[in-house]
């Protein structure tokens, strides 16, 4: 019974923690929460707060004008961090972090409002910066904004992700300044054949992960990827024509290669049959995302036959995929883990209720999210409300 509970002190409790477990804790809160209801409370609280040497990164999230002041304090307070994240942050408060954070190592500022003056602050007070994420910014005054990251020469990642104002112009320039870019992630971010094929050559020996959308794949880009040995995740969105075999062919040598994302948006991809991993063998992929593809359960067979190592598969929109498909996926892919399968109308929900059983004994739990149609689908997309989504647990006794 509650009042008949010993009385316990909490200080003293408290004071039994050691500082790793209270660090921890605190890692799960905002830097509002921390500094307004926790850091308070004792001295010893506070110092574990603001002793810089003890964190590792900061996140910082939309804030009130009135808590500008205390944000900038707690940045003083922890000038010597590595690794700093302002979501959707005023240039006022980014500010102040590149010019009181001359250690930064990671900035990310998905969301924020940049200026010319804060990147080139960047540029002069954080020449270490080796990892940048500017995704969704948008241009102030002028579209010279960003050009001060090409003075990064130690910049290894670079995401630019939905940034409208990127060019092809742009990007080229980058490459031939920034030799050591390791990571270059430009997610809906349109560019030309010619300009894929550029990065590619520039960064050919140090590429490690790479997210385009072009047009097409042309022979010069799919030779170029042939090229690059290094890479380890590769996202591209395709607009004209499908992904045809020359791809895999061009992918199979990058024995390195982990995780792989195709994504065509023609409606090619729907209409022509593409054994597009036919032959080729990709023995290090465990992730692999693929978006309107054909063939029926052939590409199934080439998923089986080609991905031997996968632990994560995400097919969405692959409309002549079936339900026997799906089942020789989950019984012939033995490291899989996780299944995703969205807006595939041919699968039935009927396909996950039974255990499988390939008769060798072991057995192994695949987790399948099922996310399909109430309804036909109309001009190409789905009505709100229309999609219905199912989580199975998939027991397969291999």
């Amino acid at each position: 019974m509650l009042h008949e509970a010993a009385v316990v002190d909490c200080t003293r409790t408290c004071d039994v923690l050691p500082d790793d477990v209270w660090l921890e804790i605190f890692s799960y809160l905002s830097p509002k929460e921390l500094s307004v209801s926790v850091l308070p409370v004792c001295h010893r609280w506070n110092n574990l707060g603001h002793h810089s040497s003890l964190w590792k990164k900061i996140e910082f999230g939309t804030y009130v004008a009135e808590k500008l002041n205390m944000y900038i304090d707690l940045v003083k307070r922890h000038h010597n961090i590595q690794s700093i994240e302002c979501f959707d942050c005023q240039k006022e408060f980014i500010e102040h972090v590149v010019t009181l954070c001359p250690n930064l190592i990671h900035l990310s500022l998905p969301h924020a409002t940049v200026t010319k003056y804060t990147m080139k602050a960047l540029v002069k007070c954080c020449p270490r910066i080796m990892s940048l994420d500017l995704s969704a910014n948008e241009v102030i005054r002028s579209r010279d904004t960003f050009l001060p990251i090409f003075s990064l020469h130690q910049l290894q990642t670079l995401k630019l992700n939905s940034c409208k104002w990127v060019t092809s112009s742009f990007v080229s320039r980058l490459v031939t300044s920034c030799k050591g870019l390791q990571c270059l992630h430009l997610e809906c971010v349109f560019l030309p054949c010619e300009t894929v094929a550029y990065v590619l050559h520039c960064l050919s020996t140090s590429l490690r992960e790479l997210s385009v959308k072009c047009e097409k794949l042309d022979w010069e880009v799919k030779e170029l990827l042939h090229e690059c040995r290094q890479l380890q995740s590769l996202k591209i969105e395709v607009l004209l024509g499908p992904i045809n075999i020359h791809f895999s062919h061009a992918c199979d040598h990058l024995k390195n290669l982990k995780e792989l994302t195709l994504n065509s948006c023609s409606e090619r991809m729907l209409e022509v049959p593409s054994r597009v991993f036919l032959g080729s063998t990709f023995p290090s992929v465990t992730h692999l995302f693929i978006r309107q593809a054909s063939g029926n359960d052939a590409l199934a067979d080439d998923i089986i036959s080609s991905f031997p190592s996968l632990e994560t598969l995400t097919l969405v929109d692959c409309c002549t995929l079936t339900d026997m498909g799906v089942t020789k996926i989950l019984r012939c892919c033995h490291k899989l883990i996780d299944l995703r399968i969205y807006l595939c109308q041919l699968i039935s929900k009927n396909c996950f209720t039974q255990p499988l059983n390939t008769g060798q004994g072991r057995s192994h739990l695949v987790r399948v999210q099922h996310l399909y149609p109430k309804c036909p689908r109309v001009d190409s997309s789905y009505e709100l409300g229309s999609i219905q989504s199912d989580f199975h647990d998939v027991h397969v006794t291999r």
